[in-house]
């Protein structure tokens, strides 16, 4: 494979299109393209799914990327001849830098069908955030970490008149004043779009005036406002950490998400997730009853940070069993109670699972975990871990 153009990534990729290896640069195109959710394919990072690359590697040649980037591939074969795996070279073409294709609205719906089912709950938040996308209502999400805020909030962004415009995410924790003069405001006065402001509760009370300010003055008129929170901001507004004009200001439209302990269809999630992890793998009957009763502290990502680790021990083709989900949530183990039993356990496996991810970057494991940078560092210390 020539180098006779800009930056360099490979993956090794086995069927049915898993990157399983890849470079440096590599990873980094994983991080952007993924945001900490998912797993990595060949379909979610370049566009090209498993027999398009394999076709390639067969008859020679390259071809460009949905993204931009140029292809090539080689197949890497077994003992027997037969292809095993698939080598994948993606170069950024020489003289210029890849902008990556900007996501259909489809595909930015994508977002409520990550976290829609037959659940009550999650049915009524849907419904509410498909009516409230439609407004200029300011709207406050409440959802624990994992949970899906972001994916709904994605879904309300496809779904409202600003669908064509920036969809821009802002840690609230690292705002700081004069607000109007940060790159997420001033980027969204140009272009108007959706501003995700990302753990309000944990806004300074100066920004949140200034916030109040710029919301009465009308500057944000060309900007949805969409806010989240880990949990039920009320008592904050009665210990004075959230002032009471700007509850008033976004409690008219609040949304709700339910923790994936409440929820009713869990196995049916494990289901559909393991449909896009592994195709042809299959729940036993003992991993849909353990599913069914197991607390899910970590919610919708630790779901499916099992069903990865159980899927690359059983296979492509197995059938997920209890014994191969990681070691600290199987049922009746003894090293549960090293663990701390249940949440505290569970948090912190959670905590292990996205900075693994992220490859020790902290702000890619806080957008995995759903939290804010500032709310990540007090989880790792409550658990006594090191920042990386």
């Amino acid at each position: 494979m020539s180098d006779a153009r800009g930056k360099a990534l490979w993956f090794v990729v086995e069927p049915p299109g898993t990157i399983t290896t890849s470079n440096d640069h590599g990873r980094t195109l994983i991080r952007e393209a993924l945001q900490g959710r998912g797993h990595a394919t060949t379909k979610r990072v370049l566009g090209l799914d498993y027999g398009a690359l394999a076709s390639l590697g067969a008859r020679g040649g390259e071809i460009v990327a949905p993204g931009g980037h140029v292809v090539q591939v080689e197949p890497m074969l077994d003992g027997s001849g037969r292809v095993s795996a698939l080598l994948v070279r993606a170069d950024t073409p020489a003289g210029g830098r890849v902008v990556p294709t900007p996501p259909s609205k489809k595909n930015r719906a994508r977002g409520f069908a990550r976290i829609a089912g037959a659940d009550p709950m999650t049915r009524t938040g849907l419904h509410l955030a498909e009516r409230f996308a439609r407004t200029s209502l300011p709207i406050l999400v409440i959802a624990e970490p994992g949970a899906g805020a972001r994916d709904l909030v994605g879904g309300m962004h496809a779904a409202s008149v600003m669908a064509d415009k920036p969809l821009v995410t802002q840690d609230a924790a690292s705002l700081r004043s004069p607000i109007a003069e940060s790159p997420a405001f001033a980027q969204l006065a140009r272009t108007g779009g959706t501003l995700y402001l990302e753990g309000i509760d944990e806004l300074g009370l100066e920004e949140q005036s200034e916030l109040v300010g710029e919301l009465d003055h009308g500057t944000l008129r060309d900007v949805h406002l969409i806010c989240s929170a880990r949990s039920d901001v009320r008592p904050l507004v009665g210990t004075g950490a959230l002032r009471r004009d700007l509850h008033q200001v976004l409690h008219t439209a609040t949304i709700t998400l339910p923790p994936l302990r409440d929820r009713t269809d869990k196995v049916a999630l494990a289901e559909r997730m393991l449909s896009e992890i592994a195709p042809r793998a299959t729940l036993s009957a003992a991993a849909r009853e353990f599913i069914e009763q197991h607390p899910f502290h970590g919610n919708l990502l630790e779901l499916e940070a099992v069903l990865e680790h159980a899927s690359a021990l059983a296979g492509a083709d197995g059938a997920l069993e209890p014994r191969h989900f990681p070691p600290e949530v199987r049922p009746h183990e003894s090293n549960a109670a090293a663990f701390g039993g249940t949440k505290h356990g569970a948090e912190r496996r959670v905590l292990e699972e996205a900075i693994r991810f992220a490859g020790g970057n902290m702000s890619v494991a806080a957008k995995r975990l759903g939290v804010a940078r500032s709310t990540l560092y007090r989880m790792l210390e409550r658990h006594g871990m090191a920042r990386a």
